[in-house]
């Protein structure tokens, strides 16, 4: 028998010379701290347990050196009066197919001992079954915080491409959005269109992520073949899925008025989408599994679904830890996935927030671009002017002006006057009239308030004091009117970069 071990030509087999019968001098031997009873030193109970420790000694280098590559050994019996033999495997389960291995080279040892033939071949193949479902579910369960952690991230740099647009349009030096509204468009009508824009491109990753859930089957959030699965979890997922997108835009749209730089806008709001998803994700699961703060933690979670990232996050992590309870029994299995145990608190939030932060977003802006709004919210500094000498024909407008004979005129200014932050004044208690049919040159140096005139006059800046009417409309009170009256051409490039002239014009 041991003379078969010669036949194997794809390994170097190491014979154990030191086990001889009895193989313990005890039948009560102890070996790995286990004491043993009626144990034979020369059956094939005593051999193996003996072989054991022999390959745990030379595999681990406790005695002998560490055998280079062994990952199984065998013991070989045999009985000459029954012509009958056998054997024993031991293998390192590390190597997911050591068994099958050193199997098929102990068998083929054998038959070439047999046979006498050393050209006989066996050629094994390792098909496992498929996974039960039972065993399927446990696995996807494990893997499911992770997904969830994933789709959170991945969300969280879609944000990335909502922002930085928005903060474009609005900068000083560009003012697109302004010249949009002086040309007629509404606030929700620009509102709306963004929205409709970016909910378009969440789309695509949203059917993608759907997709790829659906397709990789991850057990605890699509339901198939699952026996302890939550009542439509797929739909939870959908209806999730779909009002995040409503939500996080909107989200988005009013973090969008704390950032002036487009680029920096796009780092901050992923570093702020990520610390309000996954961070606040984790920070939850740590509270939940200690027992001193899991109650404190469920009153958090109502502020920190504040967060459309942490709603959807924490949403697709409790399917999943629902699943591991009902496979302990801890939960019945008509547990729905709507269910406020489940992701419910999760919808109806991501349903509010679809509708709140689109508000707060257009009622910001009505805020700051309606001048009646923005000056309750917003005060200039007040500056006393130096001395200074007013020209005869500047005095006998503002006189013309302060006596009420034009204020029929088209375009009227009484005592206009702009503090900018820091006491830099830059316009002076300006007085003009235009009366209809006037083409007027307003002309002057570098810093002399012309733009600044132009800004009060157009809503895009508040005067510090002093009033103006447009076609006889007040420019504080309504701006609306008076932007149906004017064409304007900023100073400064007021292009939409991605359209055309005619598209400009047309718009």
């Amino acid at each position: 028998m041991c003379d078969s071990v010669t036949q194997i030509t794809t390994a170097k087999p190491q014979p154990f010379t030191g086990i001889n019968k009895p193989v313990y001098p005890t039948s009560t031997p102890s070996v790995f701290g286990v004491q043993y009873a009626n144990i034979s030193g020369s059956d094939a109970n005593g051999f193996c347990l003996r072989a054991g420790e022999e390959i745990f000694k030379r595999g681990y280098g406790k005695v002998d050196a560490p055998v280079q590559g062994q990952y199984g050994g065998y013991v070989l019996m045999g009985d000459s009066t029954t012509r009958s033999f056998g054997y024993n495997l031991a293998v390192n389960t590390s190597a997911p197919h050591a068994s099958i291995v050193y199997k098929a080279m102990i068998d083929e040892a054998l038959y070439r001992s047999v046979t006498a033939n050393s050209n006989v071949k066996l050629t094994c193949t390792d098909a496992p079954l498929p996974l039960t479902d039972a065993a399927k579910t446990k696995f996807t369960t494990i893997v499911s915080f992770t997904t969830s952690l994933f789709v959170v991230l991945a969300f969280a740099f879609f944000t990335a491409s909502v922002v930085p647009y928005l903060v474009n349009e609005k900068h000083p030096s560009h003012n697109s959005k302004h010249q949009q509204l002086v040309s007629g468009v509404s606030l929700p009508a620009f509102w709306l269109s963004n929205f409709a824009w970016d909910l378009l491109l969440y789309s695509v990753p949203c059917v993608f992520g759907l997709l790829a859930i659906y397709v990789f089957d991850i057990t605890p959030f699509t339901g198939h073949n699952c026996p302890s699965c939550t009542e439509t979890p797929f739909g939870a997922l959908i209806v999730m899925f779909v009002l995040f997108g409503f939500a996080i835009i909107g989200f988005c749209y009013v973090l969008s008025y704390l950032f002036v730089d487009s680029a920096s806008s796009q780092t901050y709001i992923i570093m702020i989408n990520v610390l309000l998803g996954i961070v606040l994700m984790t920070t939850s699961v740590i509270l939940d599994v200690m027992e001193s703060t899991k109650d404190v933690n469920a009153t958090l979670k109502f502020i920190w679904r504040l967060s459309p990232l942490y709603c959807v996050g924490n949403g697709l992590n409790s399917i999943s830890l629902i699943t591991i309870k009902i496979a302990l029994g801890l939960l019945k299995k008509d547990t729905s996935a709507f269910s406020t145990s489940v992701c419910g608190w999760e919808i109806a939030y991501l349903a509010m927030e679809a509708v709140l932060f689109p508000l707060i977003a257009i009622g910001i802006d009505y805020a700051l671009s309606f001048p009646k709004i923005k000056a309750k919210i917003t005060k200039d500094p007040q500056v006393e002017d130096g001395p200074y000498e007013v020209d005869e024909d500047v005095q006998k407008e503002q006189d013309r002006v302060a006596s009420g004979a034009a204020d029929k005129d088209a375009v009227v200014m009484k005592n206009l006057r702009k503090v900018y932050k820091g006491g830099k004044v830059g316009v002076v208690n300006l007085s003009l009239a235009l009366p209809k049919g006037e083409c007027f040159g307003y002309l002057g140096i570098n810093g002399a308030g012309k733009t600044s005139t132009m800004k009060m006059m157009t809503g895009d800046v508040l005067p510090t004091s002093g009033s103006a009417t447009l076609g006889g409309f007040d420019i504080m009170s309504q701006q609306l009117e008076v932007r149906r009256l004017i064409g304007y051409c900023p100073q400064f490039d007021a292009l939409i970069d991605l359209l055309t002239v005619r598209e400009h014009l047309e718009l």
